[in-house]
């Protein structure tokens, strides 16, 4: 197998492609783009809100311990503002916690608003599966997930 750089005398590799491929793969971001469709608008003044999630995978610190961020795009196509509350974040491949969930946003007519929270955990995962969910005017808890 070939190698990428040499010493200057001519020794051992400073940097090996497997080392290369291993930085590469940290250190570009997972986006990935989940929507969930708004819940049933009830006749009259109501707010019709509709989430999406962009996930950034961090790599590991010095403990280990990795990070996944996300920005929720809340988005109210409805007659009325809205207060949502996004309530957690989960993952069927690790356990770990949510950072900057649970926490409550008004969005208002028309308008958009993005909420930034992160999910640390350690170990490997692989690809795994995020849960997010939110809920809108103490209406039924509704999800969005989002592979990386």
């Amino acid at each position: 197998m070939e190698q990428q750089g040499n010493g200057k005398d001519g020794g051992k590799p400073l940097v090996s492609r497997r080392t290369v491929a291993l930085g590469a793969a940290w250190s570009v971001p997972v986006i990935v783009l989940a929507t969930a469709a708004p819940a049933a608008a009830a006749s009259g003044n109501a707010p019709a809100v509709a989430a999406s999630v962009v996930a950034d995978k961090d790599p590991a610190n010095q403990f280990g311990t990795k990070k996944m961020n996300f920005v929720l795009t809340l988005t109210n196509s409805g007659s009325a503002a809205g207060s949502v509350q996004v309530l957690s974040v989960t993952s069927d491949a690790t356990t770990g916690s949510a950072v900057g969930v649970p926490t409550t946003v008004s969005v208002p007519v028309g308008g958009s608003v993005p909420v930034s929270f992160s999910y640390t955990y350690s170990g490997n995962a692989g690809t795994a599966t995020y849960t997010i969910s939110y809920r809108t005017d103490s209406g039924p808890v509704q999800i969005v997930q989002v592979t990386a």
